[in-house]
């Protein structure tokens, strides 16, 4: 729990569905928004659309999308920045 270590995550880090530090950042299709790998996957278990805009969704359309080189360098590179403040915060 990061609010119990006084820990304030960055806003950019956050999972905008679970509000939780996303592990593996992904960019979904339709609304180009960054949700973590695990809680987009929990959510289409349910649901089979992107919650930002309520277009249809698949697994198979995020992984697509994400093995572009331009949208995998920056998901690499956010995760990097990710680690990088879980080392420097002691996270």
């Amino acid at each position: 729990n990061n609010e119990s270590n006084d820990i304030t995550i960055p806003d950019d880090f956050l999972d905008p569905l679970s509000n939780g530090l996303i592990e593996l950042p992904i960019h979904l299709p339709s609304s180009n928004t960054i949700i973590d790998l695990n809680v987009i996957k929990q959510h289409l278990l349910y649901y089979d659309f992107d919650p930002f805009n309520r277009t249809k969704l698949t697994l198979e359309q995020i992984s697509e999308y994400n093995n572009s080189d331009i949208i995998k360098k920056k998901n690499n590179d956010l995760l990097e920045k990710i680690n990088q403040w879980k080392l420097d915060n002691n996270y």
